[in-house]
């Protein structure tokens, strides 16, 4: 079965994919859309982007943006998320 690095591994190319989209593309404006309705109070629901950059700030990784877009430094960020601990 897998293990926490390899699905984070996984959450880490999808976020590349969706950040890779052009902004007309379907899946990029049902990702980047804003609800019409306030959530109610209490602790927030955090989003599936915000989780992902959680990684990517604990990984100390710098840049990740341009990072993004070099298919081969993304390549080495996710093999880095495999092995990495925490």
């Amino acid at each position: 079965m897998f293990n926490y690095t390899s699905i984070k591994a996984q959450r880490l190319r999808r976020f590349v994919r969706v950040q890779r989209t052009p902004n007309t593309g379907t899946f990029k404006k049902i990702f980047k859309r804003k609800p019409l309705t306030k959530r109610s109070q209490g602790r927030p629901n955090y989003g599936w982007e915000y989780n992902i950059k959680q990684v990517i700030c604990q990984m100390k990784i710098k840049n990740w943006i341009a990072c993004v877009q070099d298919r081969g430094k993304w390549k080495a960020v996710v093999e880095k998320a495999k092995t990495f601990n925490q």
